[in-house]
């Protein structure tokens, strides 16, 4: 897959809804709504991204900021 270029803090969502924030060049899974408020995200815009790019990603555990 083409890879994409991805800005730190952005938070995505694929198809196969995987959601989270990429930071540092991984990907930083959110589990739930709470997760994801609880790290300041209002939830919305999300950059939908296609799964493969996001699978492409390493990942990355997501630690307090």
């Amino acid at each position: 897959p083409t890879s994409l270029p991805i800005r730190d803090g952005a938070l995505v969502q694929t198809p196969a809804h995987l959601v989270g924030v990429v930071s540092g060049g991984s990907f930083r899974r959110l589990y739930d709504g709470r997760m994801v408020a609880s790290y300041g995200y209002a939830g919305k815009p999300r950059l939908l991204v296609p799964t493969a790019v996001i699978t492409a990603l390493p990942t990355a555990e997501l630690t307090a900021r």
